[in-house]
């Protein structure tokens, strides 16, 4: 083979790599699918006339979330006679749910490693540029936040109110907009070692999620344009060198 025909083959294997090779697009990371334990997860906290607050709080080895546990919590105060409020996960179907009885003002969520630090993972988020609860279905307008910290005890927050219903929707909470908890020391992203989210539902009514997922950052993904002139370029090269070939017969 001569050198032409090697830099043609070269080149035309480099595109074809390029073209296919699966490592060239980022995934989406489901940090908790909300499909264990088998039997479902769920707590529930009651407040009555006399009392300030009710809390409750439950914890379970889960296989594949960050720290293979999840803590469930469930707050409610400001009561009518009798208040409750209820969180539950892959309760009869995969998901997590706040439900807080009306009129009354109920707060719930998960977090994922212990609340000392370090903790048992070390999640790198470099690549990644949000979280997202994915499909989200409420009934009123709610808060929603979500906290990371690295395991150095220094943690970044973001929260904001969801002003409508949603149905079968999304919220993201970008990387790029989360506040120091302490202005003073940065975030580690490549060590974070503990995520919690939480919503708030202020008149009663329910919140159901689908998952808990991490989005990569979009310079990670070629877009779809990108990957199709790659592939272009791979069998319009080929054609070339095929009648180059044909001509030099």
């Amino acid at each position: 083979m001569n050198l032409h025909r090697q830099w043609q083959a070269k080149l035309l294997a480099t595109f074809c790599a390029l073209a296919a090779d699966p490592s060239a697009f980022a995934q989406i990371v489901v940090v908790d699918p909300f499909d264990q334990p088998a039997g479902g997860q769920s707590i529930t906290t009651m407040l009555s006339v006399g009392t300030t607050g009710g809390y409750n709080s439950s914890t379970v080895s889960i296989a594949g979330v960050p720290g293979g546990s999840r803590r469930l919590f469930v707050v409610t105060t400001d009561p009518p006679p009798i208040s409750s409020a209820t969180v539950a996960v892959n309760n009869g179907a995969p998901g997590f749910s706040l439900d807080v009885s009306p009129g009354t003002w109920g707060w719930g969520g998960a977090s994922y490693g212990d609340s000392g630090y370090p903790t048992g993972f070390s999640l790198d988020l470099g690549r990644f540029s949000a979280f997202r609860l994915e499909n989200v279905t409420t009934e009123n307008r709610i808060f929603v936040y979500l906290g990371i910290t690295d395991q150095s005890e220094h943690g970044e927050s973001l929260s904001f109110n969801v002003t409508q219903p949603i149905t079968d929707g999304h919220v993201d909470f970008p990387l790029s907009l989360l506040e120091l908890d302490d202005p003073a020391h940065s975030v580690d992203l490549t060590h974070i070692g503990h995520i919690s989210f939480g919503i708030i539902e202020y008149t009663g009514g329910q919140t159901h999620i689908g998952s808990l997922k991490i989005l990569p950052a979009p310079t990670a993904v070629p877009e779809p344009t990108k990957a199709a002139v790659l592939v272009a370029a791979c069998l319009g090269l080929w054609a070339v060198s095929q009648s180059v070939a044909k001509r030099k017969r």
